[in-house]
């Protein structure tokens, strides 16, 4: 039977502790990744070698692959399903520019989706997807498509800003559709309120509920915006002015300003 000498064995203990502290030493400078690395790129092929082996050719259950089929199928139909919702939007708001088209064939209407808002919350605007690239010019009327929501204040190639007629910084000349009295339709968002129409005559005889629409006379128009686009209705008694013959009026904005997803661009018909 062969012994190992006490001497002997602590030398090979001195030597292990030697070659594993400069191992562990090499491992935490990295020394070690290119032999790492040499060692994974020769047996992992190996190993999956052996896995597929082992599995075979397909090793799916039956069960496996339905699901997998179904799976597919579903992805399809949802596909799908989404670009026929895209195509029933795209032919309403085409129906819809028909019709709007049709009622005021001296305008052309211009579909835009509202892409932004201001994210200061100072202002009341709104960033549409439509520029100068599709005819949008500063100072353009902007619809819902039936009802007055603002002008377009900026306009890059294939953007625009559309500032709410409710804004504190938005106004636009308008008429009393009955007394056809005229009038200046200024935004009071930022002071706690709408719309408020101004300059109004105090002699004119304004009934509660009567619809402002965008101005035609040549004292109020405002440039860009064509006359007779549906603003707001009156509520709410007069309000004096330090002028004695004019007063003002609340206005009931006939616009959901925070549901807007699509707006309308009035431009003129030159045809």
């Amino acid at each position: 039977m062969t012994t190992i000498s006490f001497r002997k064995t602590l030398s090979l203990a001195a030597v292990f502790v030697i070659v594993s502290s400069v191992l562990i030493i090499m491992d935490r400078r990295d020394l070690l990744d290119p032999v790492r690395e040499g060692l994974s790129s020769v047996v992992s092929p190996v190993a999956r070698g052996f896995n597929a082996v082992a599995k075979g050719p397909d090793f799916r259950t039956d069960l496996e692959k339905e699901l997998e089929r179904v799976q597919k199928e579903l992805d399809a139909t949802r596909a799908e399903n989404a670009n026929l919702k895209a195509m029933i939007e795209e032919y309403k708001l085409i129906d819809e520019e028909n019709r709007v088209e049709s009622e005021r064939p001296d305008l052309d209407f211009v579909a835009a989706h509202v892409t932004g808002g201001d994210p200061t919350g100072h202002q009341h605007f709104i960033m549409i997807d439509k520029g100068s690239a599709d005819g949008v010019e500063v100072g353009m009327a902007v619809t819902d498509p039936d009802y007055y929501v603002g002008q377009v204040v900026e306009v890059t190639e294939h953007t625009a800003k559309v500032m709410f007629i409710v804004d504190t910084s938005a106004q636009v000349g308008a008429q009393l559709i009955d007394s056809r009295a005229d009038g200046i339709v200024v935004g009071q968002w930022q002071v706690g309120g709408r719309l408020q129409i101004q300059h109004v005559d105090r002699d004119a005889e304004v009934k509660d509920g009567e619809w402002v629409v965008t101005s035609g006379s040549v004292a109020t128009e405002t440039r860009g915006v064509p006359p007779d686009i549906l603003i707001g209705t009156i509520f709410g008694e007069p309000i004096p002015t330090e002028r004695t013959n004019e007063v003002s009026y609340e206005v009931r904005p006939a616009v959901d300003f925070e549901s807007l997803h699509t707006v309308w661009v009035v431009m003129p018909n030159d045809d």
